[in-house]
């Protein structure tokens, strides 16, 4: 008898909590209840898959095989049920729409908000993540949407060019930075910087230019959002980096300077991204066009929003 899914599943959890109480736990079964089912599973398979000892439950070499191959199972489970779910009337009007930190306050809440009162039939869920979790999200379609920051590795998704923007310095009125008659990212290395968390698309991009300079990011402060780094720079705690558009929204507050870093690679694109397979779903295609329609719309003479067109 072949190995059940749901089996292989709390066997993953044990694998990688290693514990089977913290497994049954993210399972929702009894401790007693996933302790059968993994001697049922070492039945099936007549082979030991755990260690037992007192600090937890270590993998066996037979384990160990087991676990990539499982996870490879239940990837592909999910995706299957995904794309089921796709063909539902109900689910084909309900999009789950993942928007980087760095992005959510630029022009796409307004579109989305447009979208929804013209298609009052359709129920997105909007969440705020980092760029790398919203590129996993949709490889394994837990996401039809995502709009992150270009230079996020994307592979097996489509992208397309939604907007532009330009990183910008933050600083108290009276700083040196905010006087500074050559203003560079590599001169504000120099003073105390107040930055997001490591893993954040902006703090990917300053740590890469660092580097090339042959300098490294180090941060006196890092916070979860632009909110907190804004206050914190306020209260003259050090400098920020952080999209134009984000500081104009947040950051205009009194004794603040806000000041574009003039280096080419400041300017920031951000990137609508799907997974090919999906735009056979009439929404998200509905979605996707009206988006394209805003950002036309949107355009002015010097404005440096662009089309939605397919990126290389």
């Amino acid at each position: 008898m072949l190995p059940d899914i749901d089996s292989l599943a709390l066997f993953v959890q044990a694998a990688e909590q290693r514990s089977l109480t913290k497994a049954a736990e993210a399972c929702n079964i009894g401790v007693a209840g996933a302790s059968r089912r993994i001697m049922l599973l070492e039945a099936r398979l007549k082979t030991t898959l755990f260690d037992r000892t007192p600090r937890g439950m270590k993998l066996t070499p037979a384990g160990k095989e087991l676990h990539e191959r499982a996870k490879t199972v239940l990837a592909q489970v999910n995706e299957m049920q995904a794309l089921m779910k796709g063909f539902g009337a109900d689910s084909q009007r309900a999009l789950r729409v993942l928007v980087s930190s760095s992005a959510i306050l630029g022009s796409f809440p307004t579109d989305l908000a447009a979208f929804c009162h013209a298609n009052t039939d359709v129920e997105l869920s909007v969440e705020e993540h980092r760029g790398a979790d919203i590129v996993r999200a949709l490889v394994d379609c837990e996401a039809d949407l995502g709009l992150i920051v270009d230079g996020t590795p994307t592979e097996g998704l489509e992208t397309f060019a939604y907007e532009r923007d330009r990183l910008a310095v933050l600083a108290p009125s009276r700083h040196a930075v905010a006087s500074m008659a050559e203003l560079s990212f590599e001169g504000l290395l120099d003073h105390r910087l107040i930055s997001l968390e490591n893993g954040s698309s902006i703090m990917r991009v300053l740590s890469e230019q660092a580097s090339i300079a042959g300098r490294a990011v180090r941060p006196t402060v890092q916070v979860r959002g632009f909110e907190g780094l804004c206050r914190l720079v306020q209260e003259g705690l050090g400098v920020g980096v952080l999209p134009l558009a984000v500081a104009q929204r947040v950051g205009n507050r009194p004794g603040l300077v806000m000041r574009p870093l003039p280096e080419s690679w400041a300017e920031l694109g951000f990137l609508i991204a799907v997974r090919p397979d999906r735009r056979r779903n009439a929404t998200l295609s509905t979605l996707l066009e009206f988006l394209s329609g805003a950002r036309l719309n949107a355009r002015e003479p010097g404005d440096r929003r662009v089309q939605l067109v397919p990126c290389s």
